[in-house]
């Protein structure tokens, strides 16, 4: 515990130490995460390459921790934390460099419990975001973003995406018999021990979700072992839960972008778009 908390201690006066110095040579803090720091002018003009090596070498100097310029940002985009909208996640966040490639961390997109189908839809969404180089330029994108959504949606609600597509993957916290309440990764288990697969703690299950409510709980998510065994093609799976899981992919790349009052849930948590 005292390494951890004197790691710790060093790490975050270095971080100061380095959010110091930029602003002395004349940045604005806009975000930090553990090994970097996100800086800008003020003024918003184009900040170059030379000017932040001169900045990297001064911490080096300052902090004998050798720094280096991971690029120079077209826009980026620090997704609202869920708990707070005013306050980002620290390591989410994705941007267009001015060499037009996309830097892209904490994602749906980037996470492995992620189904296919929503990593290929995200991934659509930020291909027709890459096109932009403003702010402008994003917000007059929303037509075709719209119609992304609504495309995927349609596809979902058809009912023919193949279920290896669907898979959900999460890690086992415990023993079956230890679990206390009758989960996703407990009935998935449940499942796996009618094939005769054990698993233990901090194993990964994968898992359609067949009917999210459905009152028998067997029934409603089905593992990928037992898909296999049954040598599905298509099987029946919860397409409003699929598509809240869209909706949720899309909110965190365009939430900024949106006009006001596009994204929004009534009590039926029928999904509402305003101003399309």
């Amino acid at each position: 515990i005292e390494s951890h908390e004197a790691v710790t201690a060093f790490g975050r006066d270095i971080l100061l130490t380095a959010k110091e110095k930029a602003e002395d040579a004349g940045y604005t803090l806009s975000h930090a995460i553990t090994d970097c720091i996100f800086i800008r002018k003020p003024n918003s003009e184009k900040i170059s390459e030379a000017e932040l090596s001169e900045l990297c070498q001064t911490i080096t100097n300052a902090t004998n921790i050798t720094m280096a310029v991971d690029g120079v940002y077209k826009w980026l985009v620090y997704p609202p934390s869920k708990i707070d909208p005013l306050l980002p996640v620290s390591n989410r966040y994705f941007g267009k460099f001015y060499n037009n490639e996309l830097k892209i961390r904490g994602l749906a997109v980037r996470r492995k419990d992620t189904p296919n189908f929503i990593k290929t839809f995200q991934q659509r969404l930020l291909e027709i975001m890459q096109t932009a180089d403003t702010i402008i330029d994003l917000k007059e994108l929303h037509r075709y973003m719209h119609r992304t959504f609504t495309e995927h949606k349609e596809k979902l609600e058809s009912g023919r995406i193949h279920w290896q597509d669907l898979l959900l993957r999460k890690t086992t916290g415990r023993a079956m018999e230890d679990y206390t309440v009758e989960n996703a990764s407990y009935l998935s288990m449940k499942q796996l021990e009618k094939l005769q697969i054990e698993v233990s703690p901090g194993e990964k299950v994968r898992y359609i979700v067949l009917k999210e409510k459905h009152p028998e709980k067997l029934k409603r998510y089905l593992s990928e072992e037992m898909a296999r065994s049954l040598d599905l093609e298509i099987c029946s799976y919860d397409s409003d839960y699929y598509t809240r899981l869209i909706f949720e992919a899309f909110k965190e790349v365009w939430e900024n972008f949106a006009p006001s009052g596009y994204f929004r849930l009534n009590q039926t948590k029928q999904i509402f778009f305003d101003f399309v």
